[in-house]
């Protein structure tokens, strides 16, 4: 007696994926990358290894690699020896050293077996940051005399105190997350990572695997089981659910009523990349976009 199976994948079938939360940054500030991993296939790789190298300028701070089991083997590598089905993902601290005129390339690197131990394709994904640091020369011929420039410099001066006290009054987000309806993260940005050394890393990697594990299930279930509000500690969470995507939103403080906000996000992005959500497998270049989209809820600080 032999069976045959159709459509069950039992080898195990890893793709990866990577991206950063800021696009330019200041010296002294720190960027935090997503690594993503998702096995569609049933198998468990009998040995899989990730390593992320980081260029001149950025230096390791962090990871939570170890909420999704990864165990750590070098400066900024890990292994998994336990990558069943399912999306994965884990956040890498760095921070900027220096400025650079050039931009900062991150490069992930991930390699794994199949069942048998035979080692499957090398796979790379890489992002990048750009450190700014503006430097004002003074202009020749004694123009810092000239009363007309003295105002001009004095308005420069007066304008971004003016924008931050603004600033201050508004709503603050401070983690960005949107997800496909099949659990994995597309993208992440954060507002508390960007300059925080005391950052809970591990409290925002469990906020994520809540996320997800609630995606899944809303989308199992259908429509009556979404929520719009809910709280992991100190974060108060918003969330907005469109045919294949999620964004939720967190803050420590107060974030008042942003459903039509997040609502009218949420249908930009579907409108936008709709074919690519309803037809996604795992790769995540069909969806970089996304993540200029909802860039306006966090901003730069």
């Amino acid at each position: 007696m032999s069976y045959a199976l159709y459509g069950l994948g039992l080898e195990p079938d890893v793709t990866l994926g990577l991206s950063v939360d800021l696009t330019f940054v200041d010296p002294g500030q720190t960027v935090n990358y997503t690594v993503y991993l998702n096995n569609t296939g049933q198998g468990v790789p009998r040995g899989a290894w990730l390593n992320l190298t980081l260029p001149a300028g950025l230096n390791y701070v962090s990871d939570t690699a170890s909420s999704i089991g990864g165990v750590k083997s070098g400066a900024s590598s890990w292994t998994f020896p336990s990558l069943g089905n399912g999306a994965y993902a884990f956040l890498v601290t760095a921070r900027i050293l220096s400025p650079h005129t050039s931009y900062l390339n991150a490069t992930a690197r991930f390699d794994y077996t199949d069942l048998g131990g035979a080692s499957r394709p090398t796979q790379t994904a890489e992002a990048s940051v750009r450190s700014t640091q503006v430097v004002v020369t003074p202009p020749a011929g004694g123009l810092w005399g000239n009363p007309a420039i003295l105002v001009l410099l004095a308005a420069a001066a007066v304008a971004p105190a003016a924008y931050w006290v603004w600033r201050s009054r508004r709503p603050v987000i401070e983690e960005v997350f949107v997800i496909h309806r099949s659990g994995i993260l597309l993208h992440h940005l954060s507002r508390s990572l960007k300059g925080s050394e005391d950052v809970d890393t591990d409290s925002l990697g469990g906020m994520l695997t809540v996320l997800q594990a609630f995606v899944k299930d809303s989308f199992r279930y259908g429509a009556d089981r979404d929520l719009s509000k809910l709280e992991f500690g100190s974060y108060k969470i918003l969330i907005e659910r469109g045919r294949d995507v999620y964004l939720a939103v967190a803050s420590s403080k107060d974030m008042g009523d942003m459903s039509a906000k997040l609502r009218s996000l949420v249908e930009e992005i579907e409108q936008k990349y709709g074919v690519a959500l309803a037809n996604f497998r795992g790769r995540m270049d069909a969806t970089v976009g996304i993540r200029d989209i909802v860039q306006k809820l966090v901003g730069r600080t």
